[in-house]
């Protein structure tokens, strides 16, 4: 009986680590990874870009590990900008897909108004307090699968209640996690039925 037993122990013990790696590889499926490029600042002021991408990172990984959402989003800092330099980073952490961020200054567009004079062109207002010289920014993403042309989640965010700049960042980078995370699992959802 001793022997018996003995016998079976090497065979519970390779059993149950075949169990772990099949529900290992089970979780893995549920995670997207997605690397998220330092944002592109295109304004006219300077800002830790760094910091904001940080910021997203957070954010993402927040909106990624609802409880109720059977996909998990894992969000990885690249220390690239351009698509080229971040999508080969991105690679290398195991990411299967990739976020860009560009910062830009917004303004309202001109207009042509009609007078005495004629024709005449009428400048773009600036969104924002003259007494601060604070200007409205614009955050453009993109997401897109490594190895794919295709995008997965795209827009361009205008802030909604941020007077200053600092805060208009952290405004924008919060809605666009929200955004990419929701976006992401449908296309994940989507990939995974195509399999």
């Amino acid at each position: 009986m001793l022997r018996a037993f003995r016998a079976c122990i090497p065979v519970l013990l390779l059993s149950s680590l075949c169990f772990a790696q099949t529900s290992d590889s089970s979780e893995d499926s549920k995670t997207i990874r997605v690397g998220v490029a330092n944002l592109l600042n295109r304004t006219t002021r300077s800002f830790n870009a760094g910091l904001y991408r940080s910021q997203l990172v957070r954010f993402l990984n927040d909106f990624g590990d609802q409880k109720k959402e059977p996909i998990v989003i894992e969000a990885i800092a690249l220390n690239g900008t351009s698509r080229k330099s971040a999508s080969s980073e991105a690679a290398s952490k195991g990411c299967q897909y990739l976020l860009l961020t560009t910062v830009r200054d917004f303004s309202g567009l001109g207009s042509v108004g009609v007078g005495d004079g004629g024709i005449t062109a009428i400048p773009g207002v600036s969104i924002g307090t003259a007494a601060t010289g604070d200007r409205r920014i614009i955050v453009e993403f993109e997401a897109a699968r490594i190895g794919r042309l295709n995008v997965v989640s795209q827009g361009s965010l205008q802030p909604m209640n941020s007077p200053r700049a600092d805060e208009q960042i952290t405004e924008l980078v919060q809605m666009e996690a929200m955004r990419v995370a929701h976006d992401l699992r449908e296309d994940r959802a989507d990939w995974r039925k195509g399999e």
